[in-house]
């Protein structure tokens, strides 16, 4: 077996690898193979270099050697190999990079041995060379180029032949002839095939047969020899006059010089086996057929040979110049021209879509679209984009669509539209015209709004001063965009203004009035200073002290008589009997100047008289009902209070800030948009031309409506390039909205207006503009009172507005709280009421920013028709078509690709395109 098992092995990898293996060293970290070590000039061997546990993934650089050109194909390829060996897990990691090496003269070349660090250490791979031969074509490959024509106009079609022989390789060996079919798959893939590589690209993919048959040719000695014949047919155009020149044609073929037998892997096996031949070995592959198995014949060498076709001698003439219509542009052959206009009727400065089919025997790819705007009688009613078109070809049609707009309301037709060609058959140029298209135009819509606001013309003039109820299309003219952004309030800030005025109160009337009393630590006090008094007033004034503290009422004010009676409830009689002897002493003796009165038993009658009444005492306060009950139930619920208004803040402002900040980062000026690094100056200049193309289509727009509609889809372009540039501005908004105004694109317009009071809710240009389209179009659909107009603006004011009343007006409430629990002041109500509606006003202002600054959930219509989908694909059930007019808000509910779940202000939820909406 082991005898069966080695060549098997070695013929699989020979087979695998194809080429032969050029030893390095002893270690198996380095492997470098080559294809062949003989070649022809211009022929490419393939080298591959493997290495184990490289530390780079470099391709390694072999030395220049004068006659070969060594280039790496690229990424190398990258192998891992895990073995597990008596539970040990080992991985192996190879990386083979491939060269290819092809020499440019005959020759043998040496090619020298690189240095190559891994791992495992370095290694040098071993020299080797390569021996090139020149190969020569002689009577193996002949071709020609033949055409009909001796001279043609340039551009004018003209066909050509190519015709390719190739003698048949035949091998004595094996008596065997190569057919015709697998001498085509010989050609080499540099094969240069000019105006034929569309046809052989066509071939390839069998798209087109390929024309083959057995001819007999004179060789150069006169003999006649067989030859397989390829014909490959095209169109040509040439591009310029005088000898035509195909050099850029050079038929390469590997012809073929060896055959051997491919024999089947198993045969050996089922040749020992007792089964007999292995059941794929028959006669049908023995033939030059290749298969998977069996055997059969393959090319095992070749050698490169290469012609360049003779060409017949072809005189390119110049396309006269004389009697050139002035519309001609390059088109050679016989033409006829259509055009198609949809819709038919519009008003003016609407857009029309104009499709200009040409049909013809020339060139299609080649043939340009009329020059429109060069046409008088086009461009007189009918504005005309300066781009030259772009066409579909479509077999011998070529499609051109643009849009044009009419001027005014009085074009009845679209003109006949002129097409010259140059006919090369009577060698004349020729002009056809298209038939007129009849049209509708009406009078532009001003937005409906004359009749409505009272508008007078199309516009307010730019410097004019607006009245109220009126529309204000007068754009503002200048923005600083030197100025930074406006930041969101310091968050740090938001918080120290929310929760230290709760808790410095709480801190305050803790203090004030529910500290613990401690007995223990106060006896110990106040007998340590009735030890160091030095008169008897001293001591009695301790006593005093100690009492007032313990019936909680101010020491300065408690007299003898008032602590007597606090007492008498609590202590037995001798002990109050001591304590009114001791008092009456200690005053005997102050207002008898404390003369010959010792000290000493005064003192020590104090200490036992405080320890009789501490023990008789509880350990806390002795005023276990009244004050400190009542003080209780007023402390408690005011915390209880405090401590919800506060959480309840904390919501509001939390929801407040998180708005903000995903707004932001939502900005486009975040979305990868190249403009984002417009400078200052760049946007003052593209903020200016926006302004120039506006006022310049709102003077012109009451004569000439397709030019003034052109100039407004300019300015509306330069004004939106600065938002994607992330300008985020109240008047960059204003001029956006009035220019879609202008553009009849009422939706787009409620939308920025929208966009502009967000950013300042005292827009007054942008609020009125807004609520008389509002109006006007009927987007509108609730009525305004004069409540709703309020809460309307309140609800627009920035949330740091309402931030800073609501904190504001928190912090006088708690520093308020605070001095009335520590000063008995009667003149504080109107302050506190004062400071309550503020605080109220703040919540009422911050929750409606809230509502009106959640703009990742609302959008404005911007279509006229908008048909509502039960799911998000045209082909669910539809729900109802325009439902929402165009201009009205909606929420947007959830996204999906390209689709938005929305729900109108009358209810209906639903899917549509969001392409349909624009969000605010």
């Amino acid at each position: 077996m082991k005898l069966f098992i080695n060549p098997i092995m070695s013929f699989m990898i020979a087979f695998a690898v194809g080429g032969i293996a050029i030893p390095v060293n002893a270690q198996d970290a380095l492997k470098m193979q080559i294809s062949s070590q003989e070649t022809f000039v211009g022929e490419s061997v393939t080298l591959n270099l493997q290495i184990e546990n490289t530390k780079t993934t470099e391709a390694p650089k072999f030395p220049p050697v004068d006659g070969l050109t060594i280039d790496s194909t690229g990424i190398p390829q990258q192998q891992t190999m895990t073995t597990f060996v008596n539970g040990r897990r080992r991985e192996r990691k190879t990386l083979t990079y491939s060269y290819q090496i092809t020499a440019t003269n005959a020759g043998e070349f040496a090619v020298p041995g690189i240095k190559i660090e891994t791992e495992t250490g370095a290694f040098t791979t071993k020299p080797f060379t390569i021996s090139a031969k020149p190969s020569e074509t002689g009577d193996l490959l002949f071709a020609e180029i033949q055409t009909k024509e001796t001279s043609v106009f340039v551009g004018q079609a003209m066909d050509l032949q190519l015709k390719i022989w190739i003698k048949p390789y035949h091998n004595q060996k094996y008596d065997l002839t190569v057919s015709a079919a697998d001498m085509f798959r010989l050609v080499k893939e540099t094969t240069h095939w000019g105006p034929f590589q569309d046809t052989f690209e066509q071939i390839s993919k069998s798209e087109v047969s390929l024309h083959s048959r057995e001819v007999f040719r004179d060789s150069p000695d006169g003999k006649p020899q067989k030859y397989y014949l390829f014909e490959i047919e095209t169109q040509y155009y040439p591009t310029s006059e005088g000898r035509i020149s195909l050099a850029d044609v050079n038929i390469k073929f590997n012809y073929p010089t060896e055959l051997s037998r491919s024999r089947d892997p198993f045969d050996q096996f089922f040749q020992n086996s007792p089964f007999g031949r292995s059941p794929f070995q028959n006669d049908f592959f023995d033939s030059f057929n290749p298969s998977s198995f069996g055997n059969s014949l393959a090319i095992s060498r070749t050698r490169p040979i290469s012609t360049a076709p003779d060409i017949a001698s072809v005189d390119v003439l110049p396309i006269p110049t004389e009697g050139r219509p002035v519309n001609y542009r390059g088109a050679v052959g016989s033409y006829r021209m259509v055009t198609q206009a949809s819709p038919t009727q519009v008003k003016s400065g609407d857009p029309i879509t104009l499709k200009i089919g040409i049909q013809g025997t020339g060139p299609m790819k080649l043939v340009q679209a009329p020059p429109l705007n060069t046409l008088p009688a086009l461009t007189k009613d009918f504005k005309v984009s300066e781009e030259p078109l772009a066409g579909i070809v479509e077999g011998d049609i070529k499609v051109f669509t643009t849009t044009i707009r009419p001027r005014t309301a009085s074009i009845t037709e679209i003109p006949s539209i002129p097409f010259s060609f140059f006919n090369p058959d009577t060698a004349q140029f020729i002009s056809v015209q298209t038939a007129p298209i009849p049209i509708i135009v009406n009078k532009a819509d001003e937005l409906a709004l004359d009749s409505i606001v009272g508008v007078s013309g199309s516009s307010l003039e730019v410097g004019s001063q607006p009245t109220r109820n009126k529309l204000d299309l007068n754009n503002v003219q200048e923005i600083s965009f030197d100025s930074p952004q406006p930041a969101l309030a310091n968050p740090s800030i938001i918080w120290l203004f929310l929760f230290a005025p709760p808790i410095a109160l709480g801190i305050f009337i803790g203090f004030k009035k529910i500290r613990p009393h401690r007995p223990l630590l106060t006896s110990r006090s106040c007998l340590r200073k009735i030890a160091n008094a030095k008169t008897p007033h001293e001591i009695s004034k301790q006593v005093m002290h100690w009492l007032g503290h313990q019936l909680d009422h101010r020491s300065d004010t408690l007299t003898r008589p008032e602590a007597i009676a606090w007492l008498t409830p609590r202590i037995d009689n001798s002990t109050r009997l001591e304590l009114d002897s001791l008092l009456m002493d200690c005053e005997n003796a102050t207002f008898n100047g404390g003369h010959a009165i010792s000290l000493a038993p005064i003192k020590q009658h104090a200490v036992q008289i405080i320890k009789k009444i501490k023990a008789q005492l509880p350990c806390f306060s002795l005023e276990l009902k009244g004050q400190r009950l009542r003080q209780l139930a007023v402390v408690v619920p005011l915390a209880l209070g405090f401590f919800l208004a506060t959480m309840l803040l904390t919501k509001l402002v939390n929801s407040t800030q998180l708005p903000q900040s995903a707004s932001s980062s939502q900005s486009p000026a975040a979305a990868n948009i190249p403009v984002s690094q417009l400078d200052s100056i760049q946007k003052t200049e593209i903020f200016e031309t926006a302004n120039r193309d506006y006022s310049h289509g709102n003077k012109i727009k009451a004569k000439d409506t397709a030019e003034a509609a052109a100039l407004f889809s300019n300015a509306i372009e330069n004004y939106q390039l600065l938002v994607d540039a992330g300008v985020q501005n109240t008047d960059l908004f204003l001029n956006l909205g009035n220019a879609h105004l202008q553009n009849n694109a009422i939706g787009y317009a409620i939308a920025n207006y929208q966009k502009s009071l967000r950013h300042s809710p005292f827009n007054q240009q942008a609020s009125q503009n807004m609520q008389i389209v509002l109006t006007a179009t009927d987007s509108q659909k609730s009525g305004v009172n004069a409540l709703s107009t309020t809460l309307n603006w309140i609800s627009r004011l920035p949330s740091s507005i309402g931030i800073t009343v609501l904190l504001l007006s928190w912090t006088v409430i708690c520093g308020l709280t605070a001095f009335k629990f520590s000063v008995p002041f009667r003149g504080l109500k109107p302050v506190f009421t004062t400071a309550a509606l503020s605080f109220l006003i703040g919540i009422v202002m911050t929750q409606g920013s809230n509502s009106f600054r959640s703009i990742e959930n609302k959008a404005v219509a911007v279509a006229s028709e908008i048909t509502i989908f039960q799911g998000s694909s045209e082909s669910t059930p539809s729900i109802m078509t325009s439902a929402i007019a165009e201009g009205e808000s909606v929420r947007v509910l959830k996204e999906r690709g390209k689709w938005s779940k929305i729900e109108s202000a009358s209810g209906v939820q639903g899917w549509a395109r969001s392409e349909l909406f624009e969000k605010v």
